[in-house]
């Protein structure tokens, strides 16, 4: 089948990605470094397979794709940036890869719990401002051990999950917000109401898809009903924290610290609260960008094209046709 890679500069951007495993299951592959919303319609013509990185195919964009594509495939997990009815409509499959990144973006999560728990996210601007900082005057500092505290996890599919695993190794306990029922063989890990995980956790980590449910799911309301001192890790959705209440709830002292890898938009505007408290870590939506991650990434960008050859249906399909 011949294919189109759109962006490769969004999966290739440090030059040390190979596209090996989709070459050798395709007739042939012709890469993109970029490609604009208003290019995707002249570049996809003359090819079944488009793949692409968090590209905007829109509801128009999609009707007006040339009859031969029939599979888009998403190089990442969220297809929000696709107009999924409009390729059901047009017949044309559309794939995604669940789990290629679960690895790095737990590990990040702890990393985030780690630094906000030792303080290292406020301590790290003193030495840069060759400041001589006595602990009486960082009195507002929390400092503390993670044994013990109980994290909140909103989300347990394979990365919460493997949050929960790695937060049990440090010997804390684990409270789940869930909509699907789990059994753990664990007595230090609960899964109970939202309600329960906000009131309870100290640290709050969220692991959901965005959808018209849990957009601002953190918001005023709900961040007033956390603990007082608490600190929130945002690694999935930009969209799920209100971020005007999470600024305020920041300012106030209410939320000790948080750490956010996606936000809305992004990168943030740099007018943004959010940018200029020292209790806040900001990073560029770097979850994914493990070489690991992205190696894994192709392959089962390859895995889905090879199905979709063999049996005329990718592997992970986001709706069925």
């Amino acid at each position: 089948m011949k294919t189109a890679l759109l962006n490769s500069n969004r999966l290739n951007f440090d030059g040390y990605l190979l596209f090996d495993p989709i070459e050798e299951v395709v007739n042939e592959l012709i890469v993109y470094e970029s490609t604009t919303p208003k290019q995707v319609i002249e570049r996809s013509k003359g090819f079944e397979v488009l793949i692409s990185k968090e590209l905007l195919l829109n509801a128009d964009t999609i009707q007006r794709l040339p009859k031969e594509v029939c599979l888009i495939c998403e190089a990442g997990t969220g297809v929000d940036n696709i107009d999924i009815q409009a390729a059901k409509a047009r017949n044309i499959q559309v794939c995604n890869v669940p789990d290629y990144s679960t690895s790095h973006v737990a590990q990040l999560t702890i990393n985030f719990l780690l630094t906000m728990s030792s303080g290292l996210h406020r301590l790290r601007q003193y030495p840069a401002t060759k400041r001589i900082v006595k602990p009486t005057i960082q009195s507002n500092l929390i400092i503390s051990q993670v044994e013990g505290k109980i994290l909140g996890v909103i989300g347990a599919g394979t990365i919460g999950k493997k949050v929960i695993s790695l937060a049990r190794a440090l010997e804390m306990s684990v409270l789940v917000f869930s909509r699907t029922e789990h059994q753990w063989d664990d007595k230090f890990i609960r899964q109970v109401s939202l309600e329960e995980v906000l009131a309870k956790s100290q640290f709050l980590t969220l692991h959901c898809p965005l959808n018209k449910d849990t957009r601002h799911l953190l918001r005023n309301e709900t961040i007033s009903a956390m603990i007082k001192g608490s600190f929130i890790i945002n690694t999935a959705r930009g969209g799920l924290i209100d971020h005007d209440d999470l600024a305020n709830a920041l300012h106030s002292g209410h939320i000790a610290g948080a750490a956010l890898d996606v936000q809305e938009p992004e990168p943030l505007p740099k007018s943004n609260a959010l940018r200029s408290m020292n209790n806040v870590i900001l990073t560029d939506h770097i979850g994914w960008k493990a070489i690991e991650a992205r190696e894994k990434l192709i392959n089962e960008v390859a895995k889905n094209i090879q199905e979709y050859i063999k049996v005329g249906k990718a592997l992970n399909q986001v709706f069925a046709i």
